[in-house]
């Protein structure tokens, strides 16, 4: 396989687990916010511990905003090879380590294949230069 499909699979899991954790924010949130709603009878909840629960649903959402927007970016940048969201999926990578099992393993992909010496040259290209360049494929293809 060569290394753009490997950047484009790199870039379908950031946009695939940014969008996961959007989906899990916002059903976080409205679990959280319904609770508050539903302890906002007379069943015998205070005022604070409505209020609480309503300001645990808005961090919560938030959180895990802060967290699927980056990997959203990333994997867009990434997709289009910017040559800033090397960086940003490099962070995001090291940071997936602590996440075990699926997030440690999307790190560990990640650090592999954006700390190769490649990498460089690859993000350095304009978009141009990525069009009208022949894939390893094609040139294995055609010596053949």
């Amino acid at each position: 396989m060569n290394y753009d499909r490997h950047i484009t699979i790199l870039s379908i899991l950031y946009l695939a687990s940014g969008a996961l954790v959007l989906a899990a924010a916002g059903g976080v949130s409205l679990i959280l916010l319904g609770s508050g709603f539903a302890a906002n009878g007379d069943n015998g909840f205070s005022a604070n511990e409505i209020l609480l629960t309503w300001g645990l649903a808005a961090g919560v959402g938030l959180l895990m905003l802060l967290l699927a927007v980056p990997a959203l970016i990333g994997g867009w940048g990434l997709m289009r090879r910017k040559s800033w969201s090397r960086m940003l999926v490099l962070v995001l990578g090291f940071l997936h380590l602590l996440s075990f099992p699926l997030g440690t393993a999307l790190g560990v992909y990640t650090i592999w294949l954006l700390m190769q010496e490649k990498a460089d040259a690859y993000f350095s290209k304009t978009s141009e230069d990525l069009l009208s360049a022949p894939s390893e494929d094609s040139m294995t293809e055609s010596a053949l």
